[in-house]
């Protein structure tokens, strides 16, 4: 069964497996719950020389939606920002909170290196994408999964090809040994200057 992390489930995951592939200027992947975190340390050890920005995107709550005046009936996600990370700095937050950035299955996060243009998220049911400006930056950055031990995969099964009425997934809420959960993250995150730049709505949903 595919390791996924602990805030998500599909009840036959048998035919996902670990893997990459490359479209263009994207790498999409599906990795364990157990290699997410050195995917993102080997992306971070190649920004060293640069600062970096966390951005995290959590459901928004029912009443932000209405104090923003939008519909109810959808579903909406606020995106936070921390900028000006030092990749050693970004490397060291990632041992602090990763575990329930990882972990929680309705949130997203990763991470954008401003001067390459390029980003790296982990998004729902383990599905990391790692989007560059031009297709020659994909050379670099292929490394940064095969590093981990994942495999180059390129016909790559996805959760939403296998999830049906009858194999149900979820996402859920992660509440790690301490009790803390994604909202108490981001009170932690928040107090180092992180701010919310936007609530967009969820695609993901539409």
């Amino acid at each position: 069964m595919f390791n996924f992390v602990k805030g998500a489930f599909i009840k036959d995951s048998s035919k996902l497996k670990e893997g990459y592939r490359i479209e263009g200027k994207v790498i999409e992947a599906m990795v364990g719950a157990d290699k997410i975190s050195k995917v993102f340390h080997n992306f971070l050890k190649k920004n060293l020389e640069q600062k970096v920005i966390l951005f995290v995107e959590i459901p928004t709550s029912p009443e932000q939606v209405n104090a923003l005046g939008l519909d109810p009936q959808k579903r909406y996600k606020d995106l936070y920002y921390l900028q000006g990370l030092k990749g050693e700095d970004a490397i060291k937050l990632m041992d602090m909170v990763g575990d329930v950035l990882i972990n929680d299955g309705n949130s997203a996060f990763g991470f954008i290196a401003p001067q390459t243009s390029i980003q790296l998220g982990k998004y729902r049911f383990n599905r990391m994408f790692l989007m560059t400006r031009t297709p020659n930056a994909i050379d670099n950055m292929k490394s940064v999964f095969g590093a981990a031990g994942i495999p180059t995969r390129q016909n790559l099964v996805t959760p939403e090809q296998i999830m049906s009425m009858e194999n149900p997934g979820f996402c859920d809420l992660y509440t790690d040994e301490n009790g803390k959960t994604i909202d108490d993250t981001m009170l932690a995150l928040i107090s180092l200057g992180m701010l919310r730049v936007n609530t967009v709505q969820d695609e993901q949903y539409i």
